[in-house]
């Protein structure tokens, strides 16, 4: 089991399937070094990072730890109230087109991410969730 310790906080140990580090702002150093012990283990399921001073700096870990490694079986991650901008959005859009087993992305609280990539996303999520439903009623 993995504990992870940070100054001042007391943090959930792995491996879990869920894990809840909402408000802690932990910001985009702590969250990249938090995903890549996560991509490790690959046991979580719901991931929530809500208000964390979360920037774009840390999405390509995200993307590369949680959402495109084949060990990590994501089906909810909360981004909401971070500050993350369109060009955050667009790399989670790619990321989403090549490999998406989410069935919740929270994005709201990010006022610098335009309606048409949360609609773009919005549209991804739907087209995945839908796939994720097959893949479990015909496996």
């Amino acid at each position: 089991m993995l504990q992870f310790s940070f100054p001042n906080q007391r943090l959930p140990a792995l491996p879990s399937p869920l894990l809840s580090f909402d408000s802690r702002k932990l910001g985009s150093t702590r969250i990249i070094k938090l995903v890549e012990e996560i991509g490790k283990v690959g046991t979580t399921k719901i991931l929530l990072l809500g208000n964390n001073k979360i920037t774009d700096s840390a999405i390509p870990a995200i993307v590369q730890h949680l959402i495109l490694n084949p060990k990590v079986f994501l089906e909810e991650l909360d981004l909401g109230g971070n500050n993350l901008t369109n060009d955050g959005a667009q790399q989670l859009i790619s990321a989403l087109q090549q490999r998406n087993t989410l069935n919740k992305l929270f994005l709201k609280g990010n006022p610098e991410i335009s309606a048409e990539n949360l609609k773009g996303i919005s549209t991804l999520m739907a087209a995945g969730k839908e796939k994720n439903k097959n893949t479990t009623e015909n496996p």
